[in-house]
C-alpha cells in the first residue's frame, strides 16, 4: 500500500498494520543501524540494537504523541539503546552535564582548512571515523546525529533530551575534541612516514 505521507504510515502502524511496520522499518533501517554502528563499533551489536528499536517502536507507537517528529523520537530510542550497550561495556559512563570546560569554538571548515597540505592528502575520511571512535560516547553521539545523520539543533535537543543551547556547546566542544584527536592521529601518521622514508 501506499502511504501520502509519513504520519498516514504511522497511523497505519498504530492499527496493528503488519506490512506499514514493514515498510516503516524499510525506510528507517539503515539509518538506524548506521547510527548504532558508529556508536558502538560493532556490526553485530549494531544490529541487535537495530532490532530492539525496531521492536521498542513496534511496542511503543501507540504512545508515540506526534509531540516531536518521528524521526527524533526513533533516534531517542536508539541513543537510549546505545547507551544501554555502552553502559553494560563501561559501567562508569559520563554523564551529559558533567563536561570539562575550556574547549575553544571551532568548526569543522576550520578544522580541515587548518592542515597542512601532506595531512589533507592522508584519507582524512579514515582519520576522522578513527578518531570520532576515541571520543567520549556523548561527544561521538552527537557529532553523529548532527553531521551523519545531518539532524537539526532542536531535534538533537529533543533526541538527547538536553536544552538547546547545551546542544550547541557539546557541538563545539565536541569539534574541539575531534580536532584535538585528528592533530594527534595525523603527527602519528607523519612519524611514521618520516621513519619508512629513512
Amino acid at each position: 500500500m501506499d502511504y501520502k505521507n509519513e504520519q498516514e504510515l504511522i497511523e497505519a502502524v498504530r492499527n496493528n498494520d503488519v506490512s506499514a511496520f514493514t515498510h516503516l522499518v524499510n525506510i528507517y533501517s539503515q539509518q538506524v543501524f548506521t547510527f548504532a554502528y558508529r556508536i558502538v563499533s560493532s556490526r553485530e551489536e549494531a544490529e541487535d540494537i537495530a532490532q530492539k528499536v525496531f521492536l521498542r517502536v513496534y511496542k511503543g507507537i501507540k504512545n508515540f504523541r506526534g509531540d516531536a517528529s518521528f524521526k527524533s523520537w526513533l533516534y531517542t530510542i536508539v541513543k537510549n539503546e546505545c547507551y544501554s550497550y555502552i553502559q553494560k561495556k563501561r559501567p562508569m559512563l559520563i554523564s551529559l552535564d558533567n563536561e570539562p570546560d575550556g574547549w575553544d569554538s571551532i568548526s569543522s571548515a576550520y578544522l580541515y582548512s587548518t592542515l597542512d597540505k601532506t595531512e589533507k592528502d592522508i584519507d582524512f575520511q579514515f582519520v576522522v571515523m578513527k578518531c570520532l571512535k576515541k571520543l567520549s560516547p556523548k561527544y561521538n553521539m552527537i557529532l553523529q546525529l548532527c553531521f551523519q545523520q545531518q539532524l537539526r539543533y532542536y531535534e538533537i535537543s529533543e533526541v538527547l533530551q538536553i536544552p538547546l543551547p547545551t546542544v550547541k556547546t557539546h557541538i563545539r566542544r565536541a569539534l574541539a575534541a575531534l580536532k584535538k584527536e585528528i592533530l594527534i592521529e595525523l603527527r602519528s601518521i607523519n612519524k611514521k612516514a618520516d621513519i619508512y622514508e629513512l
